[in-house]
């Protein structure tokens, strides 16, 4: 059967009218234009109480410590954030569990010190913590700094970011969708991998991962794809995705490589270089569902794709974003169990991508609001799978 392109205009209607919480509106603009409250980034984050959204016009900003409170931070094309002081990067800390943060569309880009600092640290955050369309580019050429911490978090998901010189990730939750990891090959000695991680759970869905280049005068850490100590790796999607290990001196590494206590299940679509032999018996193959969105604003529609296992029954959900729940299923479930509805259900002879869309209705109050996408397999043995989670921000132009 062909699935349809699925549009509910009343979904979001029901949600303005019953379930969205009061919340603040906060609006930085560099240039001081009418109607908004701050010049710089750092001010609005120190006022804001939680579950505040914070409108980000386009600008230079600087990074800022958002402790103890999560926000919805919303920004869009022309929204840079770069050190111009030797402080501390953009970091969030001690998120409480009931809280969340979400940012939008900004750019951490390099400014004069940012060659000694990881640009984004996510560190103790209980909550959930969500990028979306973000890009993290620092300069530096040392080893221990990446574009991205992400230390002791129960829930990190990443929606279609690009990240230079990739990420860290320890003891955390960690879910990728449909973004980038790379570094620069040009630059010997300076390669890092695309994902390091110890301690951790991580999934990747529809992921590019690129690592660089090291001239051999550094052993540890290497430039593979991803590089794993004591983690489960799940890596979800199609053929679009590809994981492909660096150069260390005149040798070209594998995607992944286990350092010891990890295992990894892949579907058999995804593109990677070398070979899982580092895993051993701990590789999996099988394949899984998947789901990527792109993000709307007030009055336009969210897409996305779903790729489901073939030969299997599917449902696709919608709801408000929540936090993970454990299933006996092969996953977590990730919507809020108060209010999410299926949007479509069937079964694909051929593995292959099909769209679905989702109206916004123009209407203030969805501002910020967090939409979550998921869906569920099972074959005639009733083994269930649930996919990725796939979370997006409703935004507005200025």
């Amino acid at each position: 059967m062909k699935p349809p392109i699925l549009r509910f205009p009343l979904l979001l209607a029901f949600l303005t009218l019953s379930t969205l919480p009061a919340q603040k509106t906060w609006i930085v603009d560099q240039k001081g234009g009418s109607g908004s409250n701050f010049k710089d980034l750092p001010p609005a984050i120190a006022i804001a109480k939680d579950g505040d959204i914070i409108r980000i016009r386009p600008g230079l900003y600087q990074p800022t410590l958002i402790q103890g409170k999560g926000l919805t931070i919303l920004g869009g094309p022309g929204v840079f954030v770069s050190q111009k002081a030797p402080n501390p990067g953009f970091e969030v800390r001690g998120l409480p569990a009931t809280s969340k943060m979400r940012i939008k569309g900004l750019q951490f880009v390099d400014g004069i010190y940012s060659t000694l600092r990881t640009q984004v640290t996510l560190k103790s955050c209980k909550g959930s913590v969500l990028l979306e369309e973000c890009l993290i580019t620092p300069s530096n050429v040392f080893k221990n700094y990446f574009s991205l911490v992400a230390s002791q978090c129960s829930e990190v998901i990443l929606n279609s970011c690009i990240f230079r010189r990739g990420v860290w990730v320890d003891n955390s939750h960690f879910v990728s969708n449909a973004s980038l990891f790379y570094d620069d090959p040009g630059q010997p000695s300076t390669g890092a991998a695309g994902v390091l991680v110890k301690n951790s759970i991580i999934e990747l869905n529809q992921a590019t991962i690129l690592a660089g280049t090291n001239g051999g005068t550094f052993v540890d850490p290497s430039p593979y794809g991803v590089d794993a100590t004591n983690t489960r790796i799940i890596v979800r999607g199609n053929s679009r995705s590809l994981i492909r290990g660096g150069i260390f001196g005149a040798k070209i590494l594998p995607g992944f490589f286990n350092r010891g206590g990890s295992e990894i299940i892949i579907d058999p679509q995804v593109r990677y270089n070398g070979n899982l032999n580092s895993f051993g018996i701990k590789a999996l193959t099988k394949e899984m569902p998947s789901i990527t969105v792109r993000s709307s604003k007030l009055g336009g529609t969210i897409q996305g794709e779903m790729f489901p296992p073939r030969n299997r029954p599917y449902i696709l959900w919608s709801g408000l974003a929540g936090k993970k729940i454990p299933s006996p299923f092969f996953g977590n479930f990730w919507l809020n169990p108060s209010f999410f509805f299926p949007l479509s259900a069937g079964m694909l002879l051929k593995r292959k991508d099909f769209p679905f869309a989702v109206p916004i209705p123009n209407q203030k109050p969805l501002l910020g609001l967090t939409l979550g996408f998921q869906s569920l397999s099972w074959d005639k043995l009733f083994n269930f799978q649930l996919s990725n989670p796939a979370f997006t921000i409703v935004g507005s132009g200025f």
